[in-house]
């Protein structure tokens, strides 16, 4: 297995893995670079394109690397099966070479946090698609009131992005929120279900927020939630946009998450916003 090469899929097994306690430094690893992959490296494009771009997944792991070896010659653990291992993968992703090249920490986790309003409307977007396939009987009824009988027109992304845009006032033309959901439709399984996990301490210490994805990356009942999740909201983009990664999920346990009914008013602003749009 190249180490060097971030992959999403691959990401997704290592979490779900059981692994040798000599070797569990790997997940927090991947987990930083997953949440960075997810936040920071996309871009509107093709997939083919996307998969090149990694640089902020590596940079995160790669500091995630460098306090965790901190730990262990502080600990004065250097004769170890674990510290060797560690010093394997903190080589072959790039050694001290790589640390010349990096960005700060700090400035990672700062632009992780600028980005959570426009990942929160891809967030909103998938939701919505998820709300309305598993409400669709419901949502049939009220539009049929309406003589409204073409359900397909209004389960889109298009639709969804005029929906988000109507019940949350955003004052953005649907054009700027398309340009969100462009930049970031490849992440947007992913964006759905890490968003209700507890937020990175983005004002703590390198070592707080190591000790975070430690906490999160080791819990593999939440990791199974997270991917289950994930995998679900997959097999619904897939019905609806190009490109998405459902073969990273290959294999996961689907996960229903726990999802409202639309509102009588939700459902009247889905008749007043949406329109029969194009696949995305």
């Amino acid at each position: 297995m190249d180490l060097s090469k971030f992959r999403p899929g691959r990401a997704v097994k290592v979490l779900l893995d059981e692994i040798d306690p000599n070797f569990d430094f790997i997940k927090p690893w991947v987990l930083a670079q997953l949440l960075a992959w997810i936040a920071l490296d996309q871009r509107a494009g093709t997939r083919k394109k996307m998969k090149r771009r990694s640089r902020n997944a590596k940079n995160a792991g790669h500091h995630v690397l460098m306090t965790l070896l901190d730990r262990e010659v502080r600990q004065k653990s250097s004769s170890n099966e674990r510290f060797r291992a560690l010093i394997a993968l903190f080589m072959e992703t790039g050694g001290f070479a790589a640390c010349q090249r990096l960005t700060s920490a700090r400035s990672i986790l700062n632009k992780i946090k600028a980005a959570r309003s426009d990942v929160g409307y891809v967030y909103q977007i998938v939701d919505y698609l998820c709300r309305f396939s598993l409400d669709r009987a419901h949502v049939s009824k009220h539009l049929f009131e309406f003589k409204k009988s073409d359900v397909e027109a209004y389960f889109s992304i298009e639709s969804a992005k005029a929906f988000v845009d109507h019940q949350h006032e955003t004052g953005y033309k649907i054009s700027a929120i398309s340009k969100r959901w462009e930049k970031y439709k490849s992440a947007a399984a992913y964006i759905y279900a890490f968003h209700d996990l507890a937020p990175l301490p983005i004002k703590s210490t390198s070592d707080d927020v190591v000790d975070w994805l430690i906490c999160a990356s080791a819990d593999r009942s939440l990791m199974a939630g997270i991917f289950g999740r994930a995998a679900f909201a997959a097999d619904i983009l897939a019905k609806k946009a190009r490109n998405v990664r459902q073969q990273d999920f290959e294999g996961v346990p689907r996960v229903s998450p726990q999802l409202r009914p639309f509102s009588k008013q939700e459902l009247d602003g889905i008749i007043s916003t949406a329109r029969d749009f194009p696949i995305a």
